[in-house]
């Protein structure tokens, strides 16, 4: 028995007498058990409480305790403060999304400078917001997509926070473009906003896959040219109303339920 055992044997006992102690310890402390009363008589005293407490329930009758008592008793949701969410959800955002966008949006604004067509950021804006929103959601790009379908947090308010937080990003982007290229405003910002609120209802019913082709649709015929999809793109107040009534079904859609008929959090075989 060393010296630092025989010290520390009162801290060893009740390890040994639960018998969690390892087996080089566990020799040491019979050794010294052999010659010492004091140290005997507490462990038997040590022993008669053991024998007092009932014994540990068996794993799955915890786990099925637990399954009824949250049944029977569900907890009170309680929701994390909206600056608190917010910073959440911002770190889940992809980095692989946002160094796109900015790439896709630099490359666009160089082209216009380049072309001294200060038009072709109406054109690349709303594909980066549109392809960004797309991304946001699903189970296929959210590596936290079952976690939010089991929080109390309502998906409607996540879903748009997140779409929040990549329109503006690349709000934030197309003005740092327009502010060097000297392009106006509206240009861009309609059609922006017309394409994200597009993806929305898309995104929420159909997923990323269905948002994104939709708004790479709406794109193709702009760049033909075609004279219907061309005065959509431009700042009009019949164009400001689809946008708000096609926002409005994505919120709506956004609070029922699960979201994507065909990708349920449970089922992602």
């Amino acid at each position: 028995m060393t010296d630092r055992l025989a010290e520390c044997l009162p801290e060893y006992l009740p390890e040994y007498a639960a018998g969690t102690l390892d087996a080089g310890a566990a020799r040491a402390v019979e050794a010294h058990l052999d010659g010492c009363a004091p140290c005997r008589a507490e462990l038997a005293e040590l022993a008669e409480w053991r024998c007092m407490l009932p014994d540990p329930p068996e794993a799955r009758t915890i786990v099925r305790q637990a399954l009824l008592r949250s049944l029977l008793d569900p907890p009170t949701p309680t929701y994390r403060p909206g600056w608190a969410l917010l910073r959440a959800e911002a770190r889940l955002l992809s980095p692989v999304v946002l160094v796109a966008s900015a790439v896709v949006m630099a490359l666009g604004a160089l082209l216009a400078a380049v072309q001294r067509d200060a038009e072709l950021l109406a054109l690349v804006a709303p594909l980066v917001a549109a392809a960004g929103i797309s991304g946001v959601h699903g189970p296929r790009r959210d590596p936290a997509f079952e976690v939010i379908a089991a929080t109390p947090t309502p998906l409607r308010r996540i879903l748009l926070l997140r779409v929040a937080l990549i329109l503006g990003y690349d709000v934030l982007l197309a003005l740092a473009a327009s502010a060097v290229l000297a392009a106006p405003v509206l240009a861009w910002l309609a059609p922006t906003a017309l394409l994200s609120a597009l993806c929305l209802p898309l995104l929420v019913r159909f997923g990323p896959d269905v948002a994104i082709g939709a708004a790479l649709t709406a794109w193709a015929l702009r760049m033909l040219d075609l004279g219907v999809v061309r005065a959509a793109w431009e700042a009009t107040p019949a164009g400001w109303v689809a946008t708000a009534a096609l926002a409005a079904l994505g919120v709506i859609l956004a609070g029922r339920g699960e979201p994507m008929g065909r990708f349920r959090a449970t089922h992602l075989t």
